[in-house]
């Protein structure tokens, strides 16, 4: 049975896939807490500027907990 090539959600590295379990989403914990912290900044930011500007790497002062 061929394996599905998956990518990394977060950095886009391809990823080694495991026999069994769970399908791995992310290649570390740093690219996990990375896309974490992406998606409640684009909550707390839904316009399309201001997701524009989250995506060119604009960060608020301070940063929603």
């Amino acid at each position: 049975m061929p394996y599905e090539v998956r990518t990394c959600e977060h950095c886009h590295t391809v990823l080694t896939p495991a026999d069994t379990g769970r399908r791995i989403r992310f290649c570390g914990p740093t690219c996990r807490q990375a896309a974490r912290r992406a998606a409640i900044l684009a909550q707390e930011y839904p316009a399309r500027w201001q997701k524009r500007a989250l995506a060119e790497g604009w960060r608020p002062p301070q940063r929603p907990r």
